[in-house]
């Protein structure tokens, strides 16, 4: 029966191999999985006494659903079934019959990768909150803490293993046990956005026919009016837009705002112009591509319009004469719209920053 239930798991881990997009971090997600309950009352000192602490039965008996925030934050309901198995330990007795395990708990967790700019294939986390657990339908409130990791295999899909503690309250405190689970994470794309269907080529018209219009007498030559001359400041204004478009901009990795030092010898650039033209006023554009949520990428195309400020400021550059805009993915300079197929180069070209002079 086990090597069964480890076929059954192996099956859905190849599955969810089969998913490779970029991840997005935000929105619903649902999990199924294998939960061990140690119940032994050895305080986590016999981790693993497999054979006499632990319990466990089918697979799946543990189901999760929950809504992730680009925060970090991920709020989770869970349900889990088990059976303490007659022969083993429980609270340092050997029980003497089967007793049926149930628990309905809720956790808040934390991804601890938000601390180093972006969350990647490895996540690990913090989990904290509570819940109601059942031995033989007797009942007891708990707190509950511990953390766990996700290994992302694509946008869609996650290897979760989980580990909680689990105390009792009240006059359950001496009910504590620990509670392990190892199961998928999948999140569902028919919450995402879907592209704006492109619109239908209108039709051409139809030719006009030419009509001979009759000889008309020669009109008077009339003398063009003279050119007039450009100003001094209209001269400097051309001269200043020119070089201000020969300068390198910053074309940000994919779901982040952070500045590489590659990135900030680029910016260098720029805060060199600004130190030639001491009068310029800049507006600082930055656009996102088209993957996440347009409320998620208006975000965090403005966190890094405001990174280069920060960065202009921080030599010297008075705050005033920079105005940090972002765009989001409202201003895509190719066809890389939500849900078309496009190379990361493609995507790439949209994660970029412009630099506009401002005449006041």
């Amino acid at each position: 029966m086990k090597n069964n239930y480890l076929l059954l798991f192996c099956l859905t881990f190849l599955f969810a191999l089969q998913s490779n997009a970029q991840d997005t971090r935000n929105g619903w997600i649902f999990g199924a999985g294998y939960n061990i309950v140690d119940d032994s009352g050895t305080r986590g000192n016999e981790p693993f006494n497999i054979g006499d602490n632990w319990n466990s039965n089918f697979y799946p008996n543990r189901f999760m659903a929950g809504y992730e925030t680009v925060s970090g934050f991920t709020f989770q309901g869970i349900f889990s079934l088990n059976t303490y198995k007659e022969g083993n330990i429980i609270d340092g007795t050997e029980i003497t019959e089967d007793q049926n395990y149930y628990a309905a708990d809720g956790l808040i967790t934390y991804g601890l990768n938000k601390f180093f700019a972006q969350r990647g294939w490895f996540d690990p986390y913090l989990a904290l909150g509570g819940g109601i657990s059942s031995i033989n339908k007797n009942e007891m409130f708990t707190f509950n803490a511990g953390g766990g990791v996700n290994f992302w295999v694509g946008e869609n899909f996650a290897i979760n293993l989980n580990t909680l503690g689990k105390w009792g309250l009240g006059d359950d405190s001496g009910l504590n046990h620990i509670q392990h689970s190892l199961g998928v994470v999948f999140r569902p794309n028919i919450f995402k956005k879907k592209a704006k269907p492109a619109p239908m080529p209108e039709p051409a018209p139809e030719p006009v026919k030419e009509e001979v219009a009759p000889v008309a007498p020669p009109a008077p030559v009339v003398e063009e009016p003279a050119v007039p001359q450009k100003t001094e400041a209209e001269i400097l204004r051309e001269k200043m837009a020119q070089e201000l478009a020969d300068i390198p901009r910053v074309y940000y990795a994919f779901d982040s705002s952070y500045m590489t030092e590659q990135d900030k010898q680029t910016v260098d650039n720029l805060v060199g112009f600004m130190e030639k033209y001491p009068n310029a006023i800049l507006e600082v554009q930055a656009h996102a591509d088209s993957r996440g949520t347009e409320q998620y990428n208006l975000w965090l195309s403005e966190r890094r319009a405001k990174r280069i400020v920060d960065y202009a400021i921080s030599k010297g550059i008075d705050a005033n004469r920079l105005r940090p805009i972002g765009f989001g993915e409202n201003k895509l300079v190719n066809r890389c719209t939500e849900g078309t197929p496009c190379t990361a180069e493609q995507h790439r070209e949209n994660r970029r920053t412009e630099y506009v002079l401002v005449w006041e």
